[in-house]
């Protein structure tokens, strides 16, 4: 099609039209603008260029597709040439693809590009707050947020300022006026650029921040920008932002545990503020299970407060912390191993996660630690038959404990030896599951 061609078809599909039912696989305006869109991706300097010619009675997804199509493909002149024709001819329908264009084009931002951003971070979209619930209850505020115009906009401002932070006493205002906007989702989104002001305005970034977190709905939190957020700001003013951070610890949600996050990584760091609670089981349960969470996936930097963690009241509680035996295998937990091993096999964890601990053990290439028949024993002890019953998930368990208590033979002395071979007669009086094709092999 000739660029005449395409400008007929635009104008015979000019209309919103509603296609009959009947004909529901016959095309419309919608369906031109997304052929339009794939075509402008191949050949993107002939399509700007016609994109250029659109005017006011041309339907907006059609300019939207051609922006969409072209970011990263043409200048950075031409880019601005066409979003500032987009926004004359589409106005607030063209915000979204253009802010999203100038986010992807942050590197080589202008003053023009910046201008439009400034525009629609004061667009009406969003009226109202349209954030709604996931499954897990959580309110879904980076969906809402990154389709809304002023919420894109917002988002890409803290691209630019990552980008380059020359920009920012000129974006400075913008961004304390949308961290108040009157729509959460969106002052969700402005976190991003508040943590990209941390790097040239840090004052600043955290007089704004304060503001944020104080005058916002608890729901913030549920925002993982925001969460990064405040992790950064009880990095670098841990006695400011200690009472946002134990607010969310004390929430009676899935808050508490993003919180529980954020309380370790402040522990492990060695930022823990004063005023939040030191000891891991002054916490409240779910904040506990965050924190377990984090922990378990660096066991080495607070091997004592995991080992704690294995006896909690709470079961959930164990099982975040249990997860630290999938990464016993890996070089940093090394030293701590043969601790953990002994710690968890003792603990009210090991009934309901031991598979894990064998599962780990069996992909590690060190000697295993002398604890490991301890786990064996109290495995076999605990699954009993279970170990033989196809019909149950220890079954699938039964070949890992038989590897590991084989391995444990081979690298021990006379008196382990013995003890492994205790096992193995265990074993093969519950019936293991791979039992006697693993010791044919051995022979």
């Amino acid at each position: 099609m000739t660029d005449e061609d395409w400008s007929r078809a635009i104008t015979k599909y000019s209309g919103n039209e509603t296609r009959p039912r009947r004909k529901f696989a016959v095309g419309g305006s919608w369906q031109l603008a997304g052929v339009l869109g794939r075509r402008a991706a191949v050949e993107p300097q002939r399509f700007a260029e016609l994109a250029l010619t659109f005017d006011e009675q041309t339907l907006a997804s059609n300019i939207i597709e051609v922006v969409n199509a072209v970011v990263g493909k043409i200048t950075v002149a031409k880019l601005t040439e066409l979003c500032e024709h987009a926004r004359r001819i589409a106005g607030e329908a063209a915000g979204q693809a253009i802010c999203r264009a100038i986010a992807n084009s942050a590197e080589e931002a202008t003053d023009a590009l910046i201008a439009l951003l400034e525009h629609y971070a004061r667009a009406a979209d969003p009226t109202v707050e349209r954030a709604s619930r996931r499954p897990d209850g959580e309110v879904d505020l980076a969906t809402e947020g990154m389709n809304s115009t002023r919420g894109v906009a917002a988002a890409a401002v803290g691209q630019i300022l990552f980008a380059d932070e020359t920009y920012a006493p000129r974006l400075l205002p913008l961004v304390a006026k949308l961290v108040q906007d009157p729509i959460l989702s969106v002052r969700a989104e402005a976190t991003r650029p508040v943590l990209a002001l941390f790097n040239s305005h840090l004052e600043q970034a955290l007089d704004i921040a304060d503001d944020l977190f104080t005058t916002s709905a608890i729901e913030i939190y549920h925002s993982t920008a925001a969460n990064r957020l405040l992790t950064y700001a009880i990095y670098r003013a841990g006695a400011r932002f200690s009472r946002h951070l134990n607010r969310a610890l004390e929430a009676d949600s899935s808050i508490a545990v993003k919180a529980g996050h954020i309380w370790a990584n402040a522990l492990l760091n060695n930022l823990l503020p004063d005023a939040c609670p030191a000891d891991i089981t002054d916490l409240p349960v779910r904040a506990r299970q965050g924190a377990a969470q984090t922990i378990a996936t660096a066991p080495h930097l607070a091997p004592d407060v995991l080992v704690t963690l294995f006896d909690d009241e709470d079961p959930d509680v164990r099982k975040a912390a249990a997860a630290v035996i999938r990464v016993l295998h890996e070089p940093d937990s090394a030293p701590i191993s043969e601790r953990v091993v002994a710690a968890y096999t003792a603990s009210r964890a090991f009934p309901d996660n031991f598979g894990d601990l064998f599962r780990s053990l069996e992909r590690s290439l060190r000697l295993l630690p002398s604890t490991t028949i301890i786990a064996c024993e109290r495995a076999v002890e605990h699954a009993g038959v279970e170990l033989g019953d196809l019909s149950r998930a220890n079954a699938a368990v039964s070949r890992d404990i038989i590897t590991i208590v084989l391995r444990l033979y081979r690298q021990s002395n006379a008196a382990m030896r013995d003890r492994c071979l205790d096992v193995v007669d265990q074993l093969s009086d519950v019936g293991a599951y791979g039992l006697p094709q693993a010791i044919q092999d051995e022979r």
